[in-house]
């Protein structure tokens, strides 16, 4: 959300885990900058739209300007995500789809400092290696999360060897803190942990999937928390994910609230 101002109340940028998790390791360093730059552009100051030059692009998410061209032209056709239109020759005025703003759909609390001061100045490796790092620890609501590093390469889609300069750097940067495979955000960049992951209705909710709340996703708990649903409601709700999943049943009670939520009835 954002006050009057445009200014991020918390600090943070609503990303979708979805790009995230699925497009992030098949976009491109560069592509996944801007599109992290289009998001604090739009949602992160709460604005439908905006005018994008490909200058803004350029020295915003620290791209070349070939790479923002292409990218913008992906970009601005990408339904439901953005839209684009051309008043001039060189400024797009981007439009946010209404799935970027939609309380129904999970997101990550993206640190805005984060967006602002070194998306510019990282290399895509390194982008993407540190927002999996977000991911992990403020998409899931801990400190610190353990990451082995063939899974930061399936994740980001990089190679090992990337995956390693790039936590290295980040590292020497003082952007991150490695202990063996536990990587957390330095303080100066890390958001507050929502206290709600201790909640009674998500220790029930643990209770009755077997899943460790540590692991739940932070979005499914927030669900957790508005509805508080009965015990009895709530194992009716597992009880039908798990046959409508029946494949991947725990990974849908573990990250998916749109599932809890619509067995619920709400």
């Amino acid at each position: 959300m954002a006050d009057k101002n445009g200014k991020q109340h918390g600090g943070y940028t609503r990303v979708l885990n979805e790009f995230l998790d699925l497009y992030m390791p098949m976009m491109s360093g560069s592509e996944f900058k801007m599109l992290m730059f289009l998001l604090r552009k739009t949602v992160g100051w709460n604005r439908r739209s905006d005018h994008i030059s490909i200058s803004q692009v350029v020295r915003g998410a620290g791209v070349g300007k070939r790479t923002a061209v292409r990218a913008a032209k992906g970009f601005g056709n990408w339904p439901p995500y953005f839209s684009t239109t051309t008043p001039n020759g060189t400024t797009k005025r981007f439009t946010a789809g209404d799935t970027l703003f939609s309380a129904s759909e999970s997101y990550t609390r993206f640190p805005n400092k984060i967006i602002d001061g070194l998306l510019p100045t990282l290399t895509g490796a390194e982008f993407k290696i540190l927002a999996h790092i977000v991911r992990e620890t403020i998409g899931r609501q801990r400190a610190a999360a353990t990451v082995a590093k063939v899974d930061f390469a399936d994740a980001t889609g990089l190679s090992r060897m990337q995956t390693n300069r790039a936590i290295v750097k980040l590292v020497s940067r003082g952007i991150i803190t490695e202990n063996g495979n536990q990587y957390a955000l330095a303080a100066g960049y890390a958001l507050p942990i929502n206290s709600k992951k201790q909640s009674a209705i998500a220790d029930l909710y643990s209770q009755l999937t077997g899943i460790p709340v540590n692991k739940l996703d932070a979005s499914l708990v927030e669900i957790l928390e508005i509805y508080k649903p009965s015990k009895t409601d709530l194992q009716r709700a597992i009880d039908d994910v798990k046959a409508h999943y029946p494949h991947n049943g725990k990974t849908a009670l573990q990250y998916s609230h749109t599932a809890i939520q619509s067995a619920l009835g709400y």
